[in-house]
């Protein structure tokens, strides 16, 4: 989405990535959970779940505010004379998905290190 162009069809550029992003968040948010529920004992499964599941949310509404901020800012401070004009909103469009593209190599790099000794998640131990 950093590299559209607003000429595009959508079904050339936005389309795809509209798709793929789910997609993405489900595996992320289903493994993640997994492993947190893994890590801690039978009696404090559903513990360990409950504060994934508002970290994850907490994370997410942090993250979009982020964004907007970011966006904000950057199409403000745009060289354009109109800020409300399609030009001037793409610079800060794509400066935020370059920022959400840029978290998630990072998040990745974390999860790759992090994630190293995990094992096997769901196998059952005697």
């Amino acid at each position: 989405m950093a590299l559209i162009n607003p000429k595009w069809s959508y079904w050339y550029a936005a389309f795809w990535s509209m798709v793929l992003y789910p997609v993405s968040a489900d595996v992320l948010f289903t493994i993640s959970s997994l492993i947190i529920v893994d890590v801690f004992p039978a009696k404090t499964h559903a513990l360990a779940g409950a504060v994934f599941n508002t970290v994850a949310q907490f994370g997410t509404s942090l993250g979009i505010a982020i964004m907007a901020v970011v966006a904000s800012n950057v199409t403000r401070e745009s060289g354009n004379p109109n800020k409300d004009s399609p030009s001037a909103l793409m610079e800060g469009y794509r400066v935020t998905f370059w920022l959400g593209f840029a978290s998630m190599l990072l998040t990745g790099a974390v999860g790759i290190v992090g994630l190293r000794k995990a094992g096997k998640v769901g196998l059952k131990r005697e």
